[in-house]
């Protein structure tokens, strides 16, 4: 029994020894791992953002609670390029901008250290940012203009299709007509620019800014597109027949009552079929020669060419030249018309005639006759003709020198200013 209590002793004293040289062995270790003190954090870059720019990119992050960080070091191109950047922690949340300037245009993994006064530094923080460079400019074109327009009273309107999103706005650049450079800005949101100053004959031109990106923190200019304006005077301009109305006075000759006949068939654009069609206006029988009638335009014109129809130019050909054509008649315009109806206030602004080419008489029609009906008589007026809104068609004879008139189609042409660019 006394062996047995002497063994099991010698057990116990023999594993303390192991145990207790086991502890010293850890303790060297864990003291050897604190040589020179704890390592210790700094708080990192909080929410790290990056914004491209034109060559650069702005890298942006919060610092929260560490009042000891001092400042920072960026790295980017795998840690071969770097910048710091040094500033003082207040007591709120402060926000950091750095720009990294001079970059050739291209995608940056940017890393983002920060460190304190005794040499601690932070975990590193990571984000993807982009630097917007030439060929990134050279790809950006003007807004598309789609028209430009001289009004005459001298201004130009300039009219650009819808932009993209990326479209800050548009800048135009011309001459007034004090001979100074004038800008003008049309936003991104608009789609029409008036300019009062302009001087003639002198070009202009524009170019358009582009936002590659919401959060980017440069804008970029197009290539700019000049225009050589250059402004040409001529009669081609249609006046509007929509604009069109009658304008009845007192002693007007009667319309003709028959089913279809309408004042306004004289501008439906219909030439063939008969008044129900709306190819045809008629007066009524006993108006007497002369008479007339009036329309308003709807604006002030100059007149520079006036196209008539005859009734029958495309069906009914034995009415052309003949019967209730007219052969005969004048135009007559005013701004004020006299409420009597008499001819005070108008001037005459044509006197026309409606020439048979081939000379036949009445009721026998050569191939250029018909040909010269279809295409409709064409009647021109001066340059510079006064401008008016109100106009008298004088019927003073028609082919068979009866006592009304008929007539299928009346269009009208105006003196304007285009502009050519």
């Amino acid at each position: 029994m006394l062996g047995i209590l002497k063994i099991a002793s010698s057990a116990v004293l023999t594993a303390i020894l192991i145990l207790t040289q086991s502890c010293q062995k850890q303790d060297h270790g864990y003291k050897q791992f604190l040589e020179g003190g704890e390592k210790v954090y700094v708080a990192k870059a909080d929410s790290l953002q990056a914004f491209p720019g034109k060559n650069r990119v702005r890298l942006q992050w919060l610092l929260l609670s560490d009042p000891t960080v001092e400042g920072a070091r960026v790295y980017w191109n795998n840690g071969a390029d770097s910048t710091m950047v040094s500033f003082q922690k207040t007591d709120d949340i402060d926000t950091i901008n750095v720009d990294v300037n001079d970059l050739a245009e291209g995608g940056y993994n940017f890393e983002v250290i920060t460190f304190d006064g005794k040499g601690n530094s932070s975990i590193k923080t990571t984000v993807f940012g982009y630097a917007y460079g030439e060929q990134y400019s050279s790809s950006l074109v003007a807004r598309s203009l789609t028209k430009a327009t001289y009004v005459d009273d001298g201004d130009l309107v300039f009219e650009w299709r819808r932009p993209n999103e990326a479209i800050l706005g548009t800048v135009l650049r011309y001459t007034d007509i004090a001979g100074n450079t004038k800008m003008r800005i049309l936003p991104s949101d608009k789609d029409t620019l008036m300019v009062n100053d302009w001087m003639q004959e002198t070009p202009a031109e524009y170019y358009t800014w582009y936002k590659p990106d919401a959060v980017a923190v440069d804008s970029f200019q197009s290539v700019s597109k000049v225009l050589n304006l250059q402004l040409e005077f001529n009669g081609d301009n249609k006046v509007d027949p929509t604009t069109f109305s009658h304008y009845p006075l007192p002693g007007d000759a009667p319309h003709w009552t028959g089913a279809g006949n309408a004042f306004t068939n004289l501008w439906s654009g219909v030439i063939a079929g008969g008044a129900p069609a709306r190819a045809w206006y008629r007066t009524a029988n006993g108006s007497g020669m002369p008479h007339h009638f009036q329309l308003d335009l709807g604006k002030q014109v100059s007149l520079s060419q006036l196209r008539l129809w005859q009734r029958g130019a495309i069906t009914e050909h034995n009415l052309l030249y003949a019967n209730g054509n007219l052969r005969h008649f004048e135009v007559w315009g005013s701004n004020d018309p006299a409420d009597d109806g008499s001819y005070a206030g108008w001037i005459r602004l044509n006197t026309c005639e409606v020439v048979k080419p081939s000379g036949q008489n009445v009721g026998v029609n050569d191939p250029i006759d018909i040909q010269h009906a279809e295409a409709g008589h064409l009647f021109t007026f001066e340059q510079r003709t006064p401008k008016v809104r109100y106009i008298r068609i004088k019927a003073v004879e028609n082919w068979a020198k009866t006592d009304f008139m008929f007539t299928s189609e009346l269009q009208f042409w105006e003196w304007g200013t285009r502009l050519i660019y």
